[in-house]
């Protein structure tokens, strides 16, 4: 499986596609590690299909993790 196709994986569980569908709106989320990046890229992707900006605000628990964020984001869309 694609690192991409990892997001796609993911968007065939109904609570991981209904968080999704949040992109049109503003919305909070508590995720575990592992689920918080496909969640984000998937975020930007319908943003961006939406004709919307793919910027999001993400307060992240640690300082390690808001800088692992970047590059793990990196690779489910790169140039995000």
């Amino acid at each position: 499986m694609t690192v991409p196709g990892i997001v796609r994986a993911l968007e065939q569980a109904d609570s991981f596609r209904d968080a999704a569908a949040s992109a049109s709106v503003d919305a909070d989320f508590s995720l575990v590690e592992g689920l918080d990046t496909p969640l984000l890229a998937s975020l930007i992707e319908r943003r961006r299909a939406a004709g919307r900006s793919g910027a999001l605000f993400v307060i992240a628990p640690t300082g390690r993790r808001a800088e692992s964020l970047g590059p793990a984001l990196e690779a489910l869309l790169p140039g995000a």
